[in-house]
């Protein structure tokens, strides 16, 4: 495979592939220099650099700062490639818990929501739109010894940057969703998150969302097809 035979020439120790795409592969890497790593291999034509310039923007603030987005470390251009480092993160992605369909306790719940829009409050502080958030950019990690998850977002080849007008208008779009997202999750004491995780699972297979029965709340059901509307442009 010639992206490991270039990550190898670059004295990278590949311990294996744990990712592919029409972006390229992620190898779980290690290297002296900065440890065990994940190492992104595009061709060059498809390397938009449009996603390290985005990571260099928002990873300005120490790290401790933006505990819920991926780490950038470095990226280098090749011949044929373009190799791109990032925090390595070692319990998979959203789209895994999804897909178990297992329940979850609401502590756990609550967790993960937590981290998410923490994350996209940070990211939405530098004037950054994400509009790829889905289970597949939301990785999961557990620092060695810690006993704790933490999740990372990734993903940023379809953000947009605001301008000072429009960020002003996304800003106060983003408290009221964000409030009423509050007052459903309050009022309905997260007793519909298993169904959002089915619509979720359905719109990524199928891209058609099917109302589950267990969502009987009309305000909710109208938020949630405004929110995981296929085409970005119906998408609030």
């Amino acid at each position: 495979m010639e992206e490991s035979k270039l990550l190898e020439s670059e004295g990278f120790q590949v311990i294996k592939q744990i990712g592919c795409g029409s972006f390229g592969r992620v190898f779980q890497v290690q290297h002296q220099a900065v440890g065990v790593v994940a190492a992104k291999v595009i061709r060059n034509e498809d390397f938009d650099e449009k996603e390290w310039e985005i990571a260099v923007m928002i990873q300005s603030d120490p790290p401790n700062i933006r505990p819920f987005k991926i780490q950038y470390i470095a990226a280098k251009n090749f011949e044929t490639y373009t190799v791109m480092l990032m925090e390595y993160c070692n319990t998979g992605n959203l789209i895994d818990i999804i897909r178990t369909m297992k329940d979850l306790p609401i502590f756990i719940i609550r967790v993960i929501m937590i981290q998410i829009l923490e994350g996209l409050k940070y990211i939405h502080s530098k004037g950054i739109v994400h509009r790829d958030i889905k289970g597949g950019n939301i990785l999961l990690h557990n620092p060695s010894g810690s006993g704790r998850i933490i999740l990372k977002i990734t993903g940023f080849l379809e953000v947009k940057i605001m301008n000072k007008i429009d960020n002003a208008a996304f800003m106060l779009q983003r408290c009221q969703i964000f409030g009423l997202l509050e007052f459903l999750f309050i009022k309905l004491q997260l007793t519909h998150f298993r169904s959002i995780l089915i619509v979720i699972k359905i719109l990524d297979t199928n891209r058609v969302l099917t109302r589950p029965q267990l969502i009987t709340d009309d305000l909710l059901w109208d938020l949630l097809v405004r929110m995981l509307a296929f085409d970005r442009k119906n998408r609030i």
